[in-house]
């Protein structure tokens, strides 16, 4: 344990001395909007491990690296510094956060801190976990061990209470009502209803559906479908559903369904690009070397950024970056 932590220290990330990348790099095409010229990069962090995923709570940036068995912070005030939440992991691979406190899944369990130093703590989920959502209510965990969905009221409590069973989610979201996971082998995603304890499936017959995801103000539920192995003549397709009405929309001629995004507000988001919700192109922002994970809190979106002094992780502002131009119906901020 004290060589993992040596050596994580050594290994701690430095903020790249760069000056903010500005502007869009592809030009718009039919007419469409542009990022406003004040749209800049911010580097976080300098980083030469293989993150997997990163998640935001309060005023840090949160992330695991399987390969490197380290769960790592970063304070958001400027100074790039890593501080370590927890080291010799086995294969960490997801993290959420719930009132600023970390939360991620490793290959043997689930686990969770404050963040700051404070004891890693076990979450009492029945069988290897397996995929993470978090929501108002809590932080829920799916197993496929148990073939359940756990719940946790992270971080006041580490008791995990099951939801619901005979489930294989290989992704999950939640939403103030509604818990959604797709399955990768049925094709299928699905509904659990919060309130009346009643599953429902949402959509069939898709292949491999995936990247899903929920909007910053938890209306708008997405996702779409795998580009391998679709038949000759299939487009993959991406879909939408509203977190009220539970409607499922086919968006695939106003979305690139290869490119996974965050919403928020009358704008989508990727690693180093951003676009109006709706019909239209991808602008891609700085160098265009941007790539997942991705996280984002109501300010800004952090995601990885290939530059000549290394791999950085980096944010923009959302209000500095979103093109202008009409709201699509639904969207709010």
């Amino acid at each position: 344990m004290l060589v993992a932590l040596a050596m994580l220290r050594c290994a701690r990330p430095q903020v790249a001395a760069s000056p903010p990348l500005r502007g869009a790099t592809r030009p718009a095409g039919g007419g469409a909007s542009t990022p406003p010229a004040k749209c800049e990069i911010s580097p976080i962090a300098r980083t030469d491990w293989t993150i997997d995923a990163m998640a935001v709570g309060h005023d840090r940036l949160y992330g695991v690296s399987g390969s490197a068995g380290v769960v790592f912070a970063i304070p958001l005030d400027g100074r790039g510094s890593v501080v370590p939440v927890s080291s010799s992991e086995e294969d960490p691979f997801s993290i959420v956060a719930r009132e600023g406190a970390p939360a991620w899944l490793t290959a043997a369990g689930a686990f969770g801190s404050d963040g700051r130093g404070g004891a890693r703590q076990r979450i009492g989920v029945a069988g290897a976990p397996f995929a993470a959502g978090v929501g108002p209510r809590g932080v829920y965990v799916a197993s496929r061990e148990s073939a359940s969905i756990w719940a946790v009221d992270w971080p006041k409590s580490t008791a995990a209470a099951k939801v619901v069973g005979g489930v294989f989610a290989d992704e999950l979201i939640a939403t103030e009502r509604y818990l959604v996971w797709v399955t990768h082998s049925e094709g299928s995603t699905w509904v659990f209803d919060l309130a009346t304890n009643r599953t429902t499936e949402a959509l069939r017959r898709q292949r491999k559906p995936h990247d899903l995801g929920v909007s910053r103000d938890g209306r708008t539920i997405f996702w779409h479908e795998g580009e391998a192995d679709l038949l000759p003549g299939r487009t993959a397709r991406a879909f939408e559903m509203d977190s009220t009405t539970l409607e499922v929309r086919d968006v695939t001629d106003a979305s690139d369904p290869s490119e996974p995004g965050l919403l928020d507000g009358a704008c989508a988001y990727g690693p180093g690009q951003v676009k109006r919700r709706g019909p239209g192109p991808w602008h891609t922002i700085g160098g265009g070397a941007g790539r997942s994970p991705m996280a984002d809190d109501d300010e800004r979106w952090f995601w990885l950024e290939d530059t000549p002094d290394g791999p950085h992780i980096v944010s923009a502002r959302k209000d500095a970056c979103c093109p202008r131009g009409p709201a699509p119906a639904g969207a709010t901020r």
